[in-house]
């Protein structure tokens, strides 16, 4: 078997693993990039591309967090046809809202709110 299939197939196992350790190889791709620029050209590349870098990171763990944690969560409680709210289009249904009767806005009410 070739290399590059071999790779694939890790990769198509550990899926998450993969994305860390390309993140790591870019961030420390991006730190070596850096230092090498600031010692032949004198001048380092900026912080324009590490935070390019680190916004692209950020973004991908989020986006990563959002369908390992909510989006399988919503998933679970639809297929188990649970709710965590109660419908409140049903009329029935109780409400931990209490009933309260309509007041006059007066200025004397308005001094009683605090």
């Amino acid at each position: 078997m070739e290399w590059w299939r071999a790779a694939i197939e890790w990769v198509m196992r550990h899926p998450f693993l993969a994305i860390v350790i390309a993140l790591v190889t870019l961030t420390v791709a991006e730190s070596l990039a850096d230092e090498l620029s600031a010692r032949l050209f004198h001048r380092p590349l900026g912080k324009r591309i590490g935070k390019a870098i680190f916004v692209a990171i950020s973004v991908t763990l989020l986006v990563a967090a959002y369908f390992t944690v909510v989006a399988l969560t919503a998933l679970a409680f639809r297929l188990l046809r649970k709710r965590l709210l109660p419908d409140f289009r049903n009329k029935n249904v109780r409400s931990y809202w209490r009933e309260r009767e309509k007041t006059e806005p007066t200025l004397d009410y308005v001094r009683r709110q605090f």
